[in-house]
């Protein structure tokens, strides 16, 4: 499958690899585990970058949800680190 780069005339998707290797994520990707009748935790199993014509993000998970997944995630912004 052909890698699609961003052009002067056109911008259009990055692939994944040039996100990770130039690019902050937009998201973190998190699973949400219920610990109690009033308690969850956020689970951070990836992140995810927005494509550069807008329709749509590429997701990179570094780890499968495995305990009680409901088949749901959860992405928030990506906070910058200080």
């Amino acid at each position: 499958m052909p890698t699609k780069k961003k052009t002067a005339a056109k911008a259009v998707e990055n692939s994944p690899m040039e996100a990770e290797e130039g690019r902050r994520p937009d998201f973190v990707i998190y699973q949400s585990e219920v610990l109690g009748p009033d308690k969850k935790r956020l689970i951070q199993l990836g992140v995810a970058w927005k494509h550069f014509n807008g329709n749509g993000i590429n997701i990179k998970l570094d780890a499968l949800p495995i305990r009680a997944f409901d088949g749901q995630l959860v992405a928030f912004p990506a906070k910058e680190r200080t």
